[in-house]
């Protein structure tokens, strides 16, 4: 276990740091924003943050996931020509699906829909998304330029919100996306000048050649990220502002320890690819002491929110619906274990190769996932009222029943 911990640890810092600043802004911006304009924007807020999240990953169209490899083959051949050529083309791709989401949020407008507002607030953080040279620190293995910008990026959008946003929420998300784009802008200036980067003409067939070869990556992100937002997008048109309020602070929470688990992941299959080749004993054992280290830190995690649910509730500054808060916390504090447990799973279908397997996983729960949603909408329109427990209830079911598909898939995919 030990060899296991030196190979994925460093990984793990590098890629935790960049995710720490983001989910330390965002809990940090919740009391802020509930203490100056109520629970209900709050709420609002939050969810169109996670909008926005569904939206950054069309905006990045994979190009996280295929990219960095390319790009650094490039450098070593340090063929400049060849590099602003495939940086430029996933510029251009961005810019295209920048351009496709703000026509979404203005669409919202046509069914006079509030959260329109929040979503065009949102915009400089989609331009963040767009600028974002999260690809090329990769691809240079220079993570620690980048936690560096989300860091000073994010608390710069932290001091805005702070000293120069009043009582109206639609503007938090566009101050902490003023912050992030000007350190992505000085990172892209210094690139320009030090580097000689310039943009290569727009390439019709090598954009649509990037479009089919991504499409499959991107519906199966989209997937992931849908099925872990509908409960939070369906409570907020069928349940109350108190458990919609509740919840949409819970989602946070466990929003903060998904970005762990991902950074976690990242640094797991960083070290697998050598583990792999060794064969599937190898593998096997790999897999186990992996499981068994993440094991170990959830259930630390989960008992210190457990432990500690009374301390967090008062963080969030709602004294009125502060038991509800508490037991809600209590709740939730053990669903990312869940989660957890499911990562090698994932990462044992990649390095098969079994890209369709996860895809039809994916869709599975999927279903699921719009089933519970449909017990919800029965128990608001037609039974009682939803308590506020409910959500967090179905959300741990969802968890279970992922678990159980994806140990079946790689049962089957053996």
């Amino acid at each position: 276990m030990i060899t296991v911990l030196k190979k994925i640890l460093p990984n793990f810092f590098r890629l935790g740091l960049i995710q720490v600043s983001s989910v330390i802004v965002q809990l940090l911006l919740i009391p802020i924003v509930i203490q100056r304009a109520g629970l209900d924007a709050n709420s609002k807020w939050l969810t169109s943050l996670s909008i926005t999240v569904l939206f950054s990953i069309l905006i990045n169209f994979a190009s996280n996931q295929s990219a960095p490899r390319a790009i650094s083959e490039i450098d070593v051949l340090e063929n400049n020509k060849k590099k602003s050529e495939l940086l430029s083309l996933f510029f251009y791709v961005r810019v295209f699906f920048f351009l496709i989401t703000s026509l979404i949020s203005l669409l919202f407008f046509i069914f006079n829909n509030t959260m329109a507002y929040y979503l065009l607030g949102a915009i400089p953080l989609l331009l963040a998304e767009l600028l974002n040279p999260y690809v090329l620190c990769l691809a240079r293995n220079q993570l620690h330029w980048l936690s560096g910008l989300n860091l000073a990026g994010r608390i710069l959008g932290l001091i805005l919100v702070y000293f120069c946003w009043d009582h109206n929420a639609i503007w938090v998300n566009a101050w902490v996306g003023f912050g992030l784009l000007l350190f992505f802008l000085i990172f892209w200036v210094l690139e320009i000048i030090h580097r000689n980067f310039r943009l290569a003409r727009f390439s019709k067939t090598q954009f649509i050649n990037h479009i089919k070869e991504n499409t499959s990556l991107v519906i199966s992100n989209a997937l992931v990220h849908f099925q872990q937002s509908f409960i939070l997008y369906l409570i907020s048109i069928i349940a109350s502002p108190l458990v919609w309020g509740i919840y949409a602070i819970i989602d946070k929470i466990i929003w903060g320890f998904r970005t762990l688990l991902i950074s976690f992941s990242g640094a797991v299959y960083a070290a697998s690819l050598d583990v792999w080749k060794q064969g599937w004993e190898s593998w096997k054992k790999f897999k186990l002491n992996s499981n068994q280290i993440l094991f170990f830190g959830l259930i630390v995690g989960g008992g210190i929110i457990f432990v500690f649910a009374s301390t967090i509730a008062a963080l969030f500054d709602l004294p009125i619906y502060q038991s509800e808060l508490i037991i809600a916390i209590k709740l939730s504090a053990f669903i990312p274990l869940l989660t957890g447990m499911n990562l090698l799973n994932v990462l044992e279908l990649l390095l098969k190769k079994k890209h369709k397997a996860i895809y039809q996983s994916n869709l599975r729960i999927m279903k699921i996932v719009l089933g519970m949603g449909g017990i919800l909408f029965l128990v608001a329109n037609g039974w009682t009222e939803i308590p506020f427990w409910g959500p967090i209830l179905v959300l741990a079911l969802v968890e279970l029943f992922t678990l159980v598909i994806y140990e079946k898939s790689c049962r089957n995919n053996s």
